[in-house]
């Protein structure tokens, strides 16, 4: 059931980084300075518990998630 749990949050915090992820390649001028503080702020500290799941359930999930979304973004 643990297991289960685990699972759920990180693919819930994945589905946020992508999100904030797109949000951050989308910021305008005409955007608030606070808003756009949100979603980089947000991006980095999901960024980072994400990266710590990694190290903590011994994958390679989001660092492939990663490289998933920079290719995407050379494309």
């Amino acid at each position: 059931m643990e297991d289960n749990k685990w699972t759920t949050l990180k693919d819930e915090l994945t589905q946020k980084y992508i999100e904030l992820h797109g949000e951050s390649n989308n910021i305008t001028n005409n955007m608030l300075t606070d808003e756009i503080a949100n979603i980089l702020v947000g991006k980095r500290v999901v960024k980072q518990q994400l990266q710590r799941m990694d190290e903590l359930d011994g994958t390679n999930d989001f660092n492939n998630l990663l490289n998933d979304l920079e290719a995407c973004n050379e494309q």
